[in-house]
């Protein structure tokens, strides 16, 4: 049940973010020194950047700045008609952690499709830490 409605509310969002522009596609994140595109995760519940755009094939690095712990998944697709691809740090591994980003933990996740994808954390879903990132 909370799946379905997590997955009816990133719907909407991206139903909402569909008319976006490509000159909206985001910002491209910093790189770190293993070539890996670093989004934060901040204590203000907000991924930084918000809204990223990557190249196909590029792995994005999840850093968990913050004071509490965070997880990350994401959504390309209709979640509703239950037509899309999904990742999820929660999950257990070797895909995902098994777990919550402990602060100062990180998780990762190479995209090898283009398009958009709807990221969020789960345990801040309420407060609306949320995001986008196109893969080009």
């Amino acid at each position: 049940m909370i799946a379905r409605t997590a997955a009816l509310a990133f719907a909407t969002l991206a139903v909402a973010l569909a008319g976006c522009s490509q000159a909206d596609a985001g910002t491209t994140p910093p790189m770190d020194d293993q070539g890996r595109y670093v989004i934060t995760m901040t204590s203000s519940l907000t991924f930084e950047p918000a809204k990223a755009k990557i190249p196909a094939g590029a792995t994005v690095v999840w850093v968990n700045s913050a004071s509490m712990p965070h997880d990350v998944a994401g959504y390309e697709g209709d979640p509703i008609k239950s037509d899309f691809s999904a990742f999820s740090s929660s999950d257990p591994p070797p895909q995902g952690l098994g777990a919550l980003i402990p602060p100062g933990g990180s998780y990762n996740h190479t995209f090898t499709a283009k398009g958009p994808w709807t990221i969020w954390c789960h345990t801040h879903h309420e407060e609306r830490m949320s995001g986008i990132i196109t893969v080009t």
